[in-house]
């Protein structure tokens, strides 16, 4: 997969090169400043010649070994909490981002059909045709969209990556094999 750092409306932040996955799904990402909130877009070939794009909220810290969840159900809570957020999204507490993720993943293993990933109204209509039903993944949600709605100015932490990069900014995402 083509993986990239993007703002919340997918713009891609441009001191961020793009990386490809290795056979396992892994890659490295270095020299991404810590503490603030990232889009991670990956692009998944399909077998059809198609691509699906699978999305997730990442904050990186000072772990080098971290594991970020690009699915279906992490696709469809990022797409619901960066709806309308300019820049970056806001800071979001971590326990309750995995679970809304959980819940999402529970249906769509429940039989629920996924709807469109590319599509945002369609994704909105069916995160909140869910939440009408279940009062847990309505509460998740509802606790998270006004972090993710707070923001985070994108501008400042491309500079700060510009000014604290070692490497080459092609460099700054590269494939572990």
């Amino acid at each position: 997969a083509e993986v990239a750092l993007t703002d919340a409306a997918g713009q891609p932040l441009t001191n961020f090169a793009r990386a490809r996955t290795d056979a396992a799904g892994e890659f490295l990402a270095a020299q991404i400043p810590p503490d603030h909130t990232y889009v991670m877009t990956a692009r998944v070939p399909e077998a059809g010649g198609g691509e699906t794009v699978l999305k997730t909220l990442v904050r990186p810290g000072t772990d080098p070994n971290v594991f970020w969840d690009l699915s279906p159900a992490s696709t469809i809570v990022a797409t619901r909490l960066t709806q309308g957020v300019p820049g970056l999204p806001g800071t979001l507490t971590a326990a309750t981002y995995e679970k809304a993720i959980s819940l999402v993943a529970a249906k769509l293993a429940g039989g629920v059909p996924a709807p469109n990933l590319d599509d945002q109204a369609a994704v909105v209509a069916w995160l909140d045709s869910r939440q009408a039903e279940d009062p847990v993944l309505r509460e998740t949600i509802d606790a998270l969209v006004p972090q993710a709605a707070l923001g985070e100015p994108a501008e400042p932490v491309e500079a700060q990556a510009a000014t604290q990069a070692d490497v080459d900014p092609l460099d700054a995402l590269r494939p572990i094999y």
